[in-house]
């Protein structure tokens, strides 16, 4: 790994995303009439699986940059060693950041973003910000998983201008630096779609499992168009243009791209969380 900090020199080591292993599935447009989508994803390590399901059902040309909010399983799973392990421990995820920067300044022709609140927009590289705002400004489009500001910080730093779903409680690193969701920041209750949009149009959100689900409390922007909310009347899904760009926001409590759905290995950490 280049030791230089332009990002243009910096050696991204990343697992690869195959999709050799396949699931049962239908392919829902693969292949995609229009030719494939030129995606940038970043999901946690944990959540990593959820971009390859997608890939085997849509024509898509990945470009991938895991980050997961947890020191530790940056460390083992993406092989990084035991000084970077240490530089986590510690909260330096500023390799990761890098890689990220990188990646967003080496794809060409991007369709889309897809990205997730990791750690928060203010833990980002001001870099990293500008870059992710401009490129949606140009036309890229945005689906963010959970946007919201972390790190104590009092200034948004633009998020809450590039996102529809605005204001929600920041969650936090503990002592240990292990990511942890702000139990404040939850709800629960069934979600019902508010509005006809190709977004929901034929999703059965009536065989969902809400019983299992959280979402975070949003409300949503004055230009945003909300097309999920919870009987409880929170935002869920929503949408606005930003620039030439469009950006969905999505609210649902996430380790990653998926909604956290609690089973029997992950009991304890759920426990943890509410």
């Amino acid at each position: 790994m280049s030791g230089s900090n332009r990002t243009e020199d910096l050696k991204i080591i990343d697992a690869p995303y195959r999709l050799n292993l396949e699931t049962p599935h239908v392919k829902w447009a693969k292949p995609y009439g229009r030719g494939p989508i030129r995606a940038l994803f970043v999901p946690s390590v944990d959540d990593g699986r959820t971009v390859v399901e997608l890939a085997q059902r849509l024509s898509l040309v990945l470009t991938t940059v895991s980050i997961d909010p947890q020191w530790d399983v940056n460390k083992w799973s993406i092989g990084m060693g035991s000084d970077y392990g240490r530089r986590c421990e510690s909260g330096d995820f500023s390799n990761l950041y890098r890689y990220l920067e990188a990646s967003l300044d080496s794809v060409s022709g991007l369709d889309v973003l897809v990205i997730y609140g990791i750690h928060g927009w203010a833990c980002l590289p001001e870099s990293v910000r500008e870059k992710i705002m401009n490129m949606v400004k140009s036309g890229v489009g945005l689906v963010f998983i959970h946007p919201y500001v972390g790190a104590g910080s009092k200034n948004d730093h633009g998020l809450w201008r590039l996102s529809p779903l605005v204001n929600c409680l920041d969650d936090h690193l503990d002592a240990e630096n292990y990511w942890r969701p702000n139990p404040e920041a939850l709800e629960q209750a069934a979600w019902v779609k508010e509005a006809d949009h190709y977004v929901t149009r034929g999703i059965p959100f009536e065989t969902y499992p809400f019983q299992y689900l959280r979402y975070y409390k949003y409300e949503a922007s004055d230009d945003a168009m909300i097309l999920v909310r919870s009987t409880k009347g929170h935002p869920i899904v929503a949408v606005k243009n930003y620039g030439k760009g469009r950006v969905v926001a999505i609210a649902y409590l996430s380790y990653g791209l998926s909604p956290m759905i609690p089973c029997a290995i992950y009991d304890h950490a759920v426990s943890d969380y509410y």
